[in-house]
């Protein structure tokens, strides 16, 4: 029955596509409610960080305001060891937070800027171990707790987004697998460049004032640590050209010599 088994197959053609979208539809929801759990527990653990780092912070200048007054005695000295390791500590908390966010794979800014906060905390650590608590290591301090700060802006703005009704649907999703939206949207990823390249330019002011005739080991790993900096600004940028995130480059933009 030829008749008969051609509207089977329509209706069994129609439940599937039906079922598909179906699918479809509760995976949307489902990876909506990862991202929005991760955004949170992100979101919660950057604001630990600061909440961490600001005393930090605080207490490094301390130290240095006495050493400008007279030696550190065994207790000061011991004091600062034990900022160099709070530091040490958050960077790893950083780093816990960078794997989350490379496994989850969906944004190319977010990742290089956790990465550069990771460390910094490194580098603060290992200038305080070395006991250089001067205005260059203040500096990089309040860039941290400025780039926590960012970072948290950056998860708020992404999850009003999440929280947003999604719009009506249309005429059929093009085939194949749709599309995983970023975990933080393309426009904060912008905003995250342009306040990487306003922290390259603050720590190069920074050092040049706080610039001894005599540079010290971490002082020359501070030269190279800036030219980095602006190469990784570069590359971010890069990075969302490629991705098309519609943004543009100058002409004559390049890498940093």
């Amino acid at each position: 029955d030829p008749k008969k088994a051609g509207e089977d197959q329509k209706d069994a053609i129609k439940k599937l596509k039906d079922a598909k979208e179906e699918i479809e539809k509760r995976l949307a929801q489902l990876r909506q409610e990862m991202q929005e759990e991760l955004l949170a527990a992100l979101e919660a653990r950057f604001r630990q960080m600061l909440n961490k780092q600001k005393p930090v912070t605080i207490e490094t200048a301390g130290m240095h305001k006495i050493r400008q007054e007279r030696e550190w005695k065994r207790i000061e000295r011991r004091t600062v060891a034990n900022l160099g390791r709070e530091e040490q500590v958050l960077a790893q908390m950083a780093q816990l937070a960078l794997d989350v966010i490379k496994e989850d794979g969906t944004t190319v800014v977010f990742p290089r800027v956790v990465a550069r906060l990771r460390d910094d905390l490194n580098n603060v650590a290992k200038r305080i171990e070395a006991e250089e608590t001067g205005p260059y290591t203040a500096a990089l301090q309040k860039e941290i707790e400025l780039t926590l700060e960012q970072l948290i802006a950056a998860l708020e703005r992404a999850q009003e987004v999440n929280e947003q009704e999604p719009p009506p649907p249309g005429d059929s999703p093009p085939p194949g697998d749709p599309p995983v939206p970023p975990l933080v949207p393309e426009s904060a990823e912008l905003k995250l460049i342009r306040a990487a390249q306003d922290r390259v330019n603050r720590l190069t002011e920074a050092f040049d004032k706080a610039r001894a005739k005599a540079l010290s080991p971490n002082d020359r790993k501070a030269i190279h640590d800036i030219a980095r900096r602006q190469e990784e600004v570069y590359q971010m940028a890069e990075d969302i050209v490629e991705r098309g995130a519609g943004a543009t480059l100058p002409t004559d933009a390049g890498p940093p010599r």
